[in-house]
């Protein structure tokens, strides 16, 4: 896509792909810092169980926390984000879950360290019903696909990268500055998210007027959120096929990711 005259006059955009783009790489690069948060303590869990003489059921505890505080908010964030600002919210999730995963190491006790767990998993529940909400008003509806699971992928890039990084700056510095590494991460992310993202497509300034009028008509109306359908939500038979696969799907996958260093370690001796 070749520059074009933007709705601001003074700006000429000098990328070489739509606006569009930058959203949908940002929303990227947000689930890649979210899955290694979620998996430095997996990686850190052998030598914390050492250190603290912790066994595995206490471990369980730390590694459960965070799937406590992540599934209590994600509906309401959710209806937070649609109703207001999926930008803002997603902003101030990751800083808040990037500050939590920093202060991970501080707590002695187990409790503690579940209380911080749980906290750092209230942060992350903003994430998918953020990028979810933000990606729907910058992408026509027959890029929806696309754009989302181009996102969502970054789930699976964020776990193929976190362990190997986690695992080698826990050799050289300490199980302590895995936290203090990953939470930079977010730091970084969040200046391009506050200055390159906007909440409507149409008061951005770096998007052509082309590319605005290609959103504007492949996307449908979006009133502002007053009220979740929930009796019309429940009442699709799809709804309860997606959960039930969603379900299962994860419960396999956090378990690996949470356990699987530990199980290495302790039983293969890897």
């Amino acid at each position: 896509v070749h520059p074009e005259k933007v709705l601001n006059a003074s700006f000429v955009r000098r990328l070489p792909w739509p606006k569009r783009i930058d959203v949908a790489l940002l929303a990227f690069v947000a689930m890649v810092i979210s899955l290694a948060d979620r998996i430095n303590i997996a990686v850190a869990a052998p030598i914390l169980m050492k250190e603290r003489g912790w066994d595995t059921v206490q471990m369980g505890w730390v590694l459960s926390g965070f799937f406590i505080g992540y599934s209590l908010l994600m509906v309401p964030v959710g209806i937070i984000a649609d109703r207001y600002s999926p930008k803002w919210v997603l902003g101030f999730s990751v800083a808040w879950w990037s500050l939590l995963t920093a202060l991970t190491p501080l707590p002695r006790s187990l409790i503690g360290m579940v209380i911080v767990r749980i906290l750092v998993g209230l942060g992350q529940s903003g994430v998918i019903p953020c990028i979810n909400s933000i990606l729907v008003r910058w992408f026509p509806r027959h890029e929806y696909s696309r754009a989302a699971v181009f996102s969502w992928s970054g789930g699976s890039a964020g776990a193929i990268l976190a362990f190997p990084l986690a695992s080698a700056v826990l050799n050289f510095w300490g199980w302590p500055a895995v936290f203090f590494t990953f939470a930079c991460l977010g730091a970084l992310w969040l200046p391009f998210w506050i200055i390159g993202v906007t909440d409507n497509p149409a008061t951005s300034s770096g998007i052509c007027k082309a590319e605005l009028v290609h959103i504007l008509e492949g996307r449908p109306e979006l009133p502002r959120v007053v009220r979740v359908p929930w009796k019309r939500i429940l009442a699709l038979p799809p709804i309860y096929a997606l959960m039930t696969l969603h379900f299962s799907f994860n419960w396999i996958t956090y378990f690996l990711l949470s356990w699987l260093p530990t199980y290495l370690l302790a039983e293969r001796h890897f």
